[in-house]
């Protein structure tokens, strides 16, 4: 099983020639950069379908010691979105969190 790529709401301008993007998904940077006093480091739960695509959780922040999570970050790193996955996009930009690298 894959995990999902993270993607993002708003379009960045394709650069290069098109006919070489044609087939790749648009991506955005985001730089987890949490509050001065907030976590250094976190855990990203993604969100769970079921086959025929409803949503069954929502994306969280997790503790990473008592949780399992799909993605631990520290502060500083960077973070990939794609954008098809708009339930984990929004979550991505309405934490707080993170800002577009």
């Amino acid at each position: 099983m894959s995990l999902p790529r993270l993607r993002c709401l708003e379009d960045e301008p394709v650069r290069g020639n098109p006919a070489e993007n044609a087939g790749k998904p648009r991506t955005f940077a985001f730089v987890f950069a949490p509050p001065r006093y907030g976590p250094q480091q976190i855990g990203i739960q993604f969100p769970r379908y079921t086959q025929f695509g409803y949503q069954l959780t929502k994306a969280l922040i997790v503790d990473v010691g008592r949780q399992p999570a799909d993605r631990v970050l520290e502060r500083g790193e960077l973070l990939i979105v794609t954008a098809d996955n708009m339930a984990l996009l929004r979550f991505v930009e309405e934490c707080g969190m993170f800002r577009r690298a």
